[in-house]
């Protein structure tokens, strides 16, 4: 079951269009990365790791390696080495006593203590060469090291990956909810959010993790936080998903709330802590993505109901300035309850811009306190007629329109070609109940014009794609007169 493509406005465009490129895009470059970056990292790690147990470095460390570890407390972390060790795990024992700074540090502090003079030094130079064949390791120049960050790693870490699988389950995990969350917030959108999302899971990793040398690697953190903005997004929205019909044996449509495939979810950690990750505290990256990215998506919303828009220029002019002034102050009333002033605000946002929806959106939450009032009536009109192609302030007009239905009752209060353009916009974002009732309205008042073909075709074609053939049948006949009356 995979939610649905959101369709394109535009007539004749792909369908292409609707894929989630910025997703896509990310997930290639990491296997771009895989296969070139990383092409030839397990070999590197491996002479490594037999040029640290073939030479006198090892000899040197592991005894006081794992005294150290038990006198500091680390009673655990010894054993598990020593197990590693017994076990002929090599690679184990290098990432936990090759790459510890702390231990290090120990060595260059009080090496003197149970080293000779020439084996000090011999430590010295052999530590030195150790360091500087391991920074041509792939992981260690580009993952996220918590026991020695460097800045340029908080944008890296998620573009190096322990295996294929590790990028596969990622990428399929987060499939089904990329497509319905690109189509909301846009490429530009999901992409700052991928970037910003991966830096706070790399801070917080780094402050838990701080002193050990567990370096952050993959994308399923990052696979988390797009479902964390997911859930914030779209919360218990309905959203329509395709599934194949076994008698069918087509694929066939339904609205179902958008939290059904949250649990998915879950195949990331149970990944991670059955093999999926080197590092034993992958968990915590990813329960903090999943944080990040809920939150993130709340503070984004927040800026779009105070009217800051994310411009591609980034020079406003005057007008945009005072635009904005004037948004920030209503919203900041109607916090504070000052429902008057939040209304003349709203009024002189307006002024400046007639057009502007968030101004439009906030008059009407200030006027409906006062149903009875012509000028609620006024800017509901306005606000439900207000023209716009954007998939997230058509939601918004189908939630005042459900509460303004629920305080006037009468739908035919609102003008014709209002409720054509409503019925229109609401079967575009599959609110196909309350567009199917707008649809009625429309067809019994038995005015056939451009607008209304449109709509009658809109509908059909969707309740035939949510398998309702009457429906759709009833609304391509009225589409089929509409285009005959204008013929």
């Amino acid at each position: 079951m995979l939610p649905k493509p959101q369709p394109s406005d535009v007539e004749g465009s792909s369908r292409l269009a609707t894929l989630p490129w910025a997703c896509l895009t990310f997930f290639l470059a990491y296997l771009l990365v895989m296969f070139t970056v990383q092409l030839h990292e397990d070999e590197q790690e491996t002479e490594l790791v037999q040029w640290y147990y073939s030479g006198k470095l090892f000899d040197l460390e592991w005894n006081n390696y794992i005294s150290w570890l038990r006198i500091n407390g680390m009673v655990d972390k010894a054993t598990d080495v020593q197990a590693a060790h017994d076990a002929g795990d090599r690679t184990t024992v290098i990432r936990a006593m090759g790459f510890d700074e702390a231990f290090e540090e120990e060595n260059r502090q009080r090496g003197n203590q149970y080293w000779s003079p020439q084996e000090r030094i011999a430590w010295q130079q052999l530590r030195d060469e150790f360091d500087q064949r391991a920074s041509t390791l792939v992981r260690v120049r580009f993952g996220l090291n918590p026991s020695a960050p460097r800045p340029s790693t908080y944008l890296t870490w998620h573009f190096l990956h322990e295996n294929i699988i590790q990028w596969l389950v990622a990428l399929l995990v987060l499939l089904p909810f990329a497509w319905p969350l690109e189509a909301a917030l846009g490429w530009k959108r999901v992409t700052i959010l991928w970037f910003v999302s991966g830096t706070i899971t790399g801070l917080t990793y780094v402050a838990f993790m701080s002193g050990s040398y567990q370096p952050l690697v993959g994308s399923t953190p990052l696979a988390s936080a797009m479902i964390g903005v997911f859930a914030s997004l779209f919360a218990l929205k309905k959203l329509p998903f395709v599934y194949p019909h076994p008698k069918k044996k087509a694929l066939v449509e339904k609205e179902l709330p958008a939290a059904i495939i949250l649990p998915l979810w879950f195949v990331l950690p149970v990944y991670e802590f059955f093999g999926g990750a080197t590092a034993p505290h992958a968990w915590i990256a990813l329960v903090v993505g999943l944080v990040a990215g809920a939150i993130l998506c709340q503070l984004a919303q927040r800026q779009e109901v105070a009217g800051i828009d994310d411009d591609e220029d980034e020079e406003q002019d005057d007008q945009e300035k005072a635009l904005r002034t004037r948004l920030n102050s209503a919203w900041s009333s109607m916090s504070a309850l000052a429902f008057a002033e939040a209304g003349h605000q709203f009024e002189a946002a307006l002024e400046v811009d007639p057009h502007a929806f968030s101004a439009l959106t906030g008059l009407y939450h200030v006027r409906k306190l006062k149903p009875e009032d012509p000028a609620f009536e006024e800017i509901a009109l306005n606000v439900l007629g207000h023209e716009t192609e954007d998939t997230g302030e058509i939601r918004q007009q189908f939630n005042l329109y459900r509460d303004y239905i629920k305080r006037v009752i009468d739908l035919d209060r609102l003008p014709e070609d209002v409720r054509t353009t409503l019925a229109y916009r609401f079967s575009l974002v599959e609110e196909l109940r309350e567009a199917d009732k707008l649809g009625e309205s429309v067809a019994d008042s038995g005015s056939l014009n451009e607008k209304s073909l449109r709509t009658f075709r809109t509908l059909a074609e969707a309740f035939d794609r949510f398998g309702q053939p009457a429906k759709a049948n009833h609304y391509s006949r009225l589409a089929e007169r509409a285009r005959k009356a204008l013929a």
